[in-house]
């Protein structure tokens, strides 16, 4: 199953291909594929996440979810026609063509692999009564949660965080990635003191903040 889901927004040639081992094949093929594509690909190794492809995985269908990032205008009314970079997604669709051909020209289906899932199990989104304000970076490979930006005024800029911090910890419990970050988030409450343990630069800083 190939699942297309933000891939709108290329910028700086940056591809993310989550489901990636949902095959053993797939990871090779992808890299071979892109030799002709020349991305700077990220093939993700933490899971299928939470998105359309999730029911397929689950049913043991090898999945894929194509992905350029996400940004300051993610999942608001300011996310408009006008910044969709149409030359790039013409590029990711030239790569998800020559993909379903490979798919198509094999002589057998492509067997399954479960992988490590970094999001709870079935895609549901979890409740979380908190929002910290910040865009994952899920190009990066880190032990964490990579942050590609902050929104002004909300919880995470309040503390002080940075696009490029890493977020591994939160009141001293540790994150390693966007299922952990998920789960503390939902233990948040308005109005409690919290400490954010961010990864700067190679430094460790603690970051306090008065939720709102």
């Amino acid at each position: 199953m190939v699942n297309m889901d933000m891939v709108g927004r290329l910028r700086e040639n940056r591809l993310t291909v989550f489901g990636s081992y949902s095959s053993p094949q797939l990871p090779k093929a992808l890299e071979g594929l892109n030799h002709r594509h020349r991305f700077d690909l990220t093939l993700n190794n933490d899971g299928v996440g939470a998105s359309d492809h999730g029911p397929f995985y689950y049913k043991d269908i090898p999945s894929v979810f194509f992905f350029t990032g996400t940004h300051a205008e993610y999942h608001s009314p300011a996310d408009d026609w006008d910044l969709i970079n149409a030359g790039g997604e013409a590029q990711v669709l030239n790569f998800i063509r020559d993909l379903v051909r490979w798919v198509d020209s094999l002589d057998e289906a492509l067997p399954f692999q479960k992988v490590k899932e970094s999001a709870p199990a079935g895609g549901g989104r979890t409740n979380m009564k908190i929002k910290l304000g910040i865009t994952p970076d899920f190009s990066r490979q880190v032990k964490g949660m990579a942050i590609q930006a902050v929104s002004p005024g909300h919880n995470a800029d309040l503390a002080g965080m940075q696009a490029g911090d890493i977020l591994v910890a939160v009141d001293g419990r540790e994150i390693a990635g966007i299922r952990e970050y998920m789960y503390r988030m939902q233990d948040l409450e308005a109005g409690r003191k919290t400490v954010f343990t961010v990864l700067r630069e190679g430094q460790l800083l603690n970051l306090e903040c008065i939720l709102k």
